[in-house]
């Protein structure tokens, strides 16, 4: 009799993290004006209606396409306030740019929410369904924040996370050739998670490495068939230089960020141009900590790629020049991995450590802010969920010190042999095989 029950109360609650689903990331995205892709929606109708000859990182050009559908004339005046994405973006959104803002919103939310369901569903696939991986997964569709922003604003961090749980997959499955292609995808759309090719690279691993260089070219071909020569010369010469200055802007969660709003002080924090120039000490040892995070995960991880996967990732949101707070979307498919980890090993203590650490991955700090009610009350979007507890909070690096401690978690966990249970074991991939520790 027990069991049965047992069974309805875990349905129940599946059930009731589902409707906290809904509700965050269908219904309030739905309800708020979606900046971020309001402005690449711009783009991908410029390339639309003009074709090669329309410059998308022309702010004055965008914000006359902008003018029927857009009222907010701060828009297109600022480097982080237009179009700074690579082309291959507004190409992605091309398929929707002739439909209204209103419906090509929807249809994004609508294909983001289907990319990220799809993303756990193959992880949760590779890693072998458990009640407690289950559980897991609705709990952070459920809580996610970062997720949920990313949903509000209109970014596209649900196809990097279903690049993401791809790659995993294939490299789970001990398929080389297949790991590198979304790997290549997520990289040119964001250009950070280029850091994860980079760990197959540090292994030698160069059958993943020319997966990634094959389909890298592939959708470069098709990015400058629709986009233009001229766009990607222009986002290569004077987008991305700028853009790898950084931001003190205080929703930059990256180590780069929390060292530069430190350095500059309060006044920076609401900067949304670009950054004044950096001392040079700064800079360097902001450089050479990124590195050391970068290449010491990769050695932590040097016999186990799985773990190694995952490490990678956070480094490419922590060392990034910038990581906006929706950012942490990108570590699904790792907070997924840990709890399979943990659970396979028994390692119960360790999960209480995740468990622990993980509002501080879920949490958007900006929810917590005095200021930000000010700012929600002239935006048309949904005012914080959380009360207002410090209307300092961004002097405090909340975000990027929870990433660091989650990089430690995983490096700490890719230098602990992954044991199974015995009947798991018999079914392990080959040490030769990519994915196996060697």
């Amino acid at each position: 009799m027990k069991r049965p029950i047992l069974i309805l109360l875990y349905a129940a609650l599946l059930a009731a993290l589902a409707l906290a689903w809904v509700r965050s990331a269908w219904l309030m995205p739905l309800r708020n004006y979606p900046f971020d892709f309001s402005i690449n929606y711009t783009g991908a109708r410029l390339l639309s209606l003009t074709g090669h000859d329309g410059n998308i990182y022309d702010r004055q050009l965008l914000a006359e396409t902008a003018a029927p559908y857009t009222g907010y004339a701060a828009l297109y005046t600022k480097l982080f306030l237009t179009y700074i994405q690579t082309p291959l973006t507004a190409v992605l959104i091309m398929p929707i740019a002739g439909l209204s803002l209103d419906d090509a919103q929807f249809a994004l939310v609508a294909t983001s929410n289907a990319l990220l369901v799809a993303a756990a569903a193959i992880m949760i696939l590779a890693l072998k369904p458990t009640r407690l991986l289950v559980l897991a997964a609705f709990i952070i569709f459920a809580t996610y924040e970062a997720m949920f922003d990313s949903l509000r604003l209109g970014q596209v961090d649900a196809v990097i996370v279903f690049c993401l749980a791809m790659a995993f997959l294939a490299l789970r499955r001990g398929r080389p050739w297949l790991v590198g292609a979304p790997l290549a995808g997520a990289a040119i759309l964001k250009l950070s998670p280029a850091i994860v090719i980079g760990y197959f690279v540090w292994r030698r691993e160069w059958r993943v490495v020319a997966g990634a260089i094959v389909c890298g070219v592939a959708l470069l071909a098709v990015s400058i068939g629709v986009a233009g020569w001229q766009n990607h010369v222009t986002f290569v010469r004077e987008t991305m230089p700028k853009l790898a200055n950084g931001s003190t802007f205080y929703d930059n969660v990256s180590l780069g960020g929390a060292l530069a709003r430190a350095h500059f002080g309060e006044s920076s924090w609401y900067y949304e141009d670009e950054v004044p120039d950096w001392p040079i000490g700064l800079r360097l040892g902001a450089a050479l900590l990124s590195a050391a995070i970068m290449l010491g995960g990769y050695a932590l991880a040097r016999r186990d790629a799985e773990a190694g996967f995952m490490i990678a990732t956070v480094s490419a949101v922590l060392v990034a020049p910038i990581a906006w707070s929706f950012y942490p979307t990108w570590l699904i498919p790792s907070l997924l991995f840990l709890v399979h980890r943990f659970e396979m090993r028994r390692a119960w203590s360790r999960l209480a450590l995740l468990v622990t650490l993980y509002p501080l991955l879920a949490i958007v700090p900006a929810h917590f802010s005095t200021i930000d009610e000010d700012i929600y009350r002239l935006l048309p979007i949904v005012p914080p969920r959380f009360p207002a507890i410090d209307e300092d909070i961004y002097r405090y690096p909340i975000k990027t010190a929870a990433l660091a401690l989650y990089w430690c978690l995983l490096a700490w966990e890719a230098l602990t042999p992954a044991s199974a249970p015995e009947p798991e074991r018999r079914r392990e991939s080959p040490a030769a095989m990519v994915g196996a520790p060697s």
